[in-house]
């Protein structure tokens, strides 16, 4: 319908298959073992799964729709096991706020943190810059992307400078995660309650904009 590059669209599902089985095709490991391998096992983030174990079910904590939650249908497939335990790349991820927050601090490092590389400054510039900005026609919002990422998502407050230099993502069940490279913040919020947009948004700024405010 829409020629290459015309617009652009959120979509949290379909990108991450292709990118897993290039990953596969070309380093050979399924997509969750060179995770495990190359990522979360060497900066210590011990509880970020893609495909979550089944003797770990026990500790996810259940999703809740709250009072203005627009999107009921997502909270009852989102506390189903087999959703948790399937390895979905784009979209699956289970993590802590503590995982996350380190995540963010490595690539606001230019892809180290304590000591271990993981990505090249390159990469990382390149996965930063912006790529597209306009009207998203999935939420209907005005939207800065990179490859992958939100710059400068209000959601991530204000830096007072360029807060297009800030990137990162939000989540399902009122969750964000972030990094500024110029303050040298990273930030991870991570809850269980299903909020509308109109009032998750402004919620999440506010947290956010709470900590750069008590970190200058």
């Amino acid at each position: 319908e829409y020629p290459a590059g015309a617009v652009f669209a959120y979509h949290p599902r379909n990108f991450g298959w292709v990118l897993a089985e290039v990953v596969r095709r070309v380093d050979g490991r399924p997509f969750r073992d060179f995770l495990q391998e190359e990522v979360t096992g060497p900066l210590g983030m011990h509880d970020t799964f893609v495909g979550l174990p089944p003797s770990l079910e026990d500790r996810v904590s259940k999703e809740h729709a709250m009072e203005d939650c627009d999107r009921p249908s997502q909270v009852s497939m989102y506390n189903r096991p087999e959703v948790h335990q399937a390895v979905q790349p784009a979209g699956g991820g289970i993590a802590t706020a503590r995982d996350l927050a380190r995540f963010y601090a490595m690539m606001e490092r230019g892809g180290t943190l304590d000591g271990i590389r993981v990505l090249a400054p390159e990469t990382v510039a390149e996965v930063t810059q912006l790529q597209v900005e306009g009207l998203d026609l999935t939420n209907e919002r005005h939207s800065r992307r990179s490859l992958g990422l939100s710059l400068g998502d209000p959601r991530m407050g204000s830096s007072g400078t360029d807060d297009i230099r800030t990137f990162g993502h939000g989540g399902a069940g009122t969750s964000v995660g972030w990094a500024d490279p110029d303050s040298g913040l990273a930030m991870a919020y991570i809850t269980n309650g299903f909020r509308d947009d109109s009032t998750n948004y402004p919620r999440l700024a506010a947290m956010s904009q709470a900590v750069r405010d008590a970190c200058r």
